[in-house]
């Protein structure tokens, strides 16, 4: 093991994952055994073995910022496969992890079901969304155009780059938004955008929230919506079916 200053306390930083296992669970034996206290560790050892792989077989390299969302990412994920019930979304999760376990089964309410709705008349709607394998190795987008009658104008569907799972929810928008404004027959239409990512949502509302490895990303699209007036909406991920399929159809 080795010793490290933090917060001018001394720690013992476990040197090997039995040791870190231990200790993790030596520091968090009071915590319920279905909290997100207990499925971080794992987390962090599987999303740093497949960074391991990634430099050595791919020339990868090491991104603090993506590394830190992939393990929040990949611990929400799990914690929601074991609590299906749970209200808290996984992308709440991921922008808060202590909500998951501020939440218990005991007040959980079932979540309530809505429909998707048509747009008003003179209004089109873009529905985008993002999918990424659970290694982060593979993701796609995929979003739809529809009229105030409900009729597909458009859609599309394409793979995307590699990471954590808020990359291809920022990269559909992103795409989203440059394919409604480059067609010339959807100019005389307002534009109201949905999607189901409350952390891009946040972040587009707030930037000062963003990550800096996205800003750039995040500022190009917020530009775009500031400037066209789009209306901006987050819905439930059960309207948003349509364009996750799409989306996953892009994973290929």
């Amino acid at each position: 093991m080795k010793c490290a200053a933090f917060w001018g306390l001394s720690l013992v930083l476990p040197g090997d994952p039995s040791s870190f296992l231990l200790a993790w669970h030596e520091a968090g034996y009071s915590r319920p055994k279905e909290s997100l206290w207990h499925i971080l560790p794992f987390a962090i050892l599987w999303t740093i073995w497949l960074l391991r792989n990634d430099i050595i077989f791919a020339n990868g390299r090491v991104d603090p910022p993506q590394l830190f969302f992939l393990v929040r990412s990949l611990a929400a994920l799990w914690f929601k496969a074991r609590r299906v019930d749970s209200v808290p979304s996984m992308d709440s999760i991921i922008a808060d992890p202590s909500i998951a376990d501020n939440s218990s089964l005991s007040n959980m309410q079932p979540l309530v079901v809505q429909s998707w709705q048509n747009p008003p008349v003179g209004f089109l709607k873009l529905n985008v969304d993002g999918a990424m394998l659970c290694n982060g190795s593979k993701g796609g987008i995929g979003g739809l155009i529809r009229d105030s009658c409900g009729v597909w104008l458009d859609k599309f569907s394409h793979p995307s780059n590699p990471g954590p799972p808020i990359l291809p929810e920022l990269l559909a928008i992103d795409h989203g938004l440059a394919f409604f404004f480059a067609n010339e027959k959807f100019v005389k239409f307002r534009l109201i955008l949905e999607c189901d990512c409350a952390v891009a949502v946040e972040w587009i509302l707030n930037s000062s929230l963003c990550p800096s490895v996205f800003e750039h990303l995040v500022r190009r699209f917020k530009d775009l919506i500031d400037a066209k007036s789009v209306f901006l909406r987050l819905i439930p991920r059960s309207i948003n079916v349509k364009a996750d399929c799409l989306a996953k159809e892009g994973i290929g």
